[in-house]
């Protein structure tokens, strides 16, 4: 398998587990620093378990990527309050992000998510969206201020 980093960074680096017990040939062990993160990190993407051959984990700098834990996260990061640079960089378009609270029996797990938020309303201008009940977004919505739907 094959794959390109486009638009690396300063801080970005292919880590795999390292070469262990090539000392004597002059091979430095190397790998990544902090094995534990490096083994959970591969874990979340479906490694297994036990160390795999040759399995690489890509290590980017902070400012590269956003934590998305919840769905209220992935609304906010796929609105117009956010957008990547052509440098790779995740850009906020606000001083300040929106609170966002997607009623949870409607929105927690990503089937529901996508199914009611095929269009993402603009945020860039909303201080706070709560949504209760099962409600569908509407294409071109723009939210302003503090909003509560429906």
């Amino acid at each position: 398998m094959t794959h390109v980093v486009v638009t690396p960074g300063l801080g970005t680096s292919l880590q795999d587990a390292g070469r262990v017990g090539h000392a004597r040939l002059g091979v430095p062990r190397s790998g990544p620093m902090d094995q534990l993160h490096h083994r959970l990190a591969l874990r979340l993407v479906g490694q297994s378990t036990q160390p795999v051959p040759g399995a690489v984990a890509i290590e980017v700098e902070r400012s590269r990527f956003l934590p998305v834990k919840t769905t209220n996260d992935l609304l906010l990061i796929r609105s117009d309050v956010y957008e990547v640079a052509d440098t790779g960089i995740i850009k906020r378009n606000v001083s300040e992000a929106p609170t966002i609270h997607l009623d949870p029996e409607h929105f927690a797990h990503i089937d529901q998510f996508e199914t009611r938020a095929q269009h993402v309303p603009s945020l860039i201008e909303a201080r706070s969206l709560t949504v209760t009940g099962d409600y569908t977004f509407p294409e071109g919505l723009v939210i302003r201020g503090d909003a509560t739907l429906p």
